[in-house]
């Protein structure tokens, strides 16, 4: 392939990236000049005295020639080994195949004899302007938000933020909030001093995340006594339901949360069905 190709279908290869991965990769000059370099370093194979298509077309060279930028920045690592990688996906395109592991001889192709393409040809040239067309479409997707991760994340996970916001005139900072619930679209739930609070996406000023971690958001249902709800435990219990008298009714919030609604009301002894799961 020419060093165009495979220079555009680097940049697609990091754009698809981006949208699957909820990441912005480009978002810097410096990380629009790796990807472009790395989308034509293994042919500089010829410049050092190698065999075109041989040591720097395999998969242990492009782990090697994108190592270092992980002393540089992390993203920075991802764009050059996806631009590098996709050189190989490239040329794996074409009549001559791709020796992945050389010196293996085993030549490796993506595509069917019938559909490689000859570099240099009108074909080449015809699925360059495939490319840049795909390419141009994709740049008018945004990279997700912090926000948007953040619902895409929390479904499976717990997801520790820092988050500004305001709220009655007043902004607030928490270094380290879990988020615990969620609707989605436009809110998310933490827990700040055993309470529960909603934060919709109009009070944040400024959110990121620290830290994803494996849960388990399968809920499970307890009878308690009303009482029980303002012990401790239950200041880190996301209560998603509670019945009394068999009236069932939604609720998101902390068990104290649901201790302070209903104390007035019941008395403390009466017995509540409640579904929950644990935030901690």
């Amino acid at each position: 392939m020419k060093w165009l190709t495979h220079v555009t279908l680097a940049i697609l290869t990091v754009k698809i990236a981006e949208i699957a991965f909820l990441t912005s990769l480009l978002s810097s000059y410096l990380a629009w000049v790796v990807a472009s370099l790395f989308a034509v370093l293994p042919d500089f194979d010829s410049f050092v005295g190698l065999k075109h298509r041989t040591y720097t077309h395999t998969v242990y060279s492009a782990l090697m020639a994108s190592y270092p930028l992980i002393f540089v920045d992390l993203s920075l690592y991802f764009v050059g080994l996806l631009a590098y990688l996709s050189h190989l996906a490239g040329d794996m395109m074409t009549h001559s195949g791709v020796k992945l592991l050389y010196p293996a001889e085993t030549v490796y192709y993506l595509t069917p004899p019938s559909w490689r393409l000859r570099t240099g040809s009108s074909a080449e040239f015809l699925a360059l302007g495939m490319i840049l067309l795909v390419t141009v479409g994709l740049s008018y997707i945004e990279p997700a938000t912090e926000l948007e991760k953040v619902f895409k994340l929390s479904t499976e996970n717990n997801v520790v933020v820092s988050l500004l916001y305001f709220e009655n005139g007043v902004v607030y900072e928490l270094n380290c909030a879990k988020v615990v619930w969620t609707d989605g679209r436009n809110s998310i739930g933490i827990i700040h001093s055993g309470k529960f609070k909603k934060i919709s996406k109009s009070q944040i000023l400024d959110l990121q995340i620290l830290n994803v971690e494996d849960a388990n958001w399968q809920p499970r249902s307890l009878l308690v006594h009303l009482k029980t709800l303002k012990r401790s435990m239950w200041k880190h219990r996301i209560i998603t339901g509670y019945s009394v008298n068999e009236d069932y009714n939604d609720f998101t919030g902390t068990g104290y949360d649901l201790y302070r609604k209903l104390k007035n009301d019941y008395d403390n002894n009466i017995k509540i069905k409640v579904w929950y799961y644990e935030a901690r």
